[in-house]
């Protein structure tokens, strides 16, 4: 397993970690907290990138090494916009965000891009369904 697979991945998602917990503004964070919102984020994209691997007939590699490089995806680039005092740098986060998953899972742009419309839309569609529910 080369080091693209698993060592990278891992060693961004504990930077990102570290960087949520250490922001300014997020003292009251915890790490049950931000583990849930991660795992519920990570849940959202693993099925965007199912339906994404489904329209456009690619590949996202075996699911353990899919999970980690999807949670490397997401958690890097929030924990570099949580330390950012600059609010001028709001383009770096998906710029990241999508530059991670075409360097990760050696993916075209236009898949990228594809597959984080997909996820978006899951999110917006389950922020939805759960205020819905909430509202009664």
């Amino acid at each position: 397993m080369n080091a693209k697979e698993l060592y990278i991945p891992e060693a961004m998602i504990i930077a990102g970690v570290a960087m949520h917990l250490l922001a300014p503004g997020e003292e009251g964070t915890t790490i049950v907290g931000l583990a849930l919102a991660m795992v519920v984020h990570v849940a959202f994209a693993l099925a965007g990138c199912f339906i994404t691997a489904g329209l456009l007939k690619i590949s996202f590699g075996g699911l353990f090494s899919a999970v980690i490089k999807l949670a490397a995806v997401i958690i890097f680039p929030t924990g570099i916009s949580a330390i950012a005092p600059i609010t001028q740098l709001f383009f770096l986060e998906p710029v990241l965000y999508l530059g991670l998953m075409v360097w990760l899972f050696e993916i075209e742009w236009f898949e990228a891009v594809v597959c984080s419309a997909v996820i978006f839309v899951m999110k917006m569609l389950a922020a939805t369904l759960i205020f819905t529910l909430l509202a009664g």
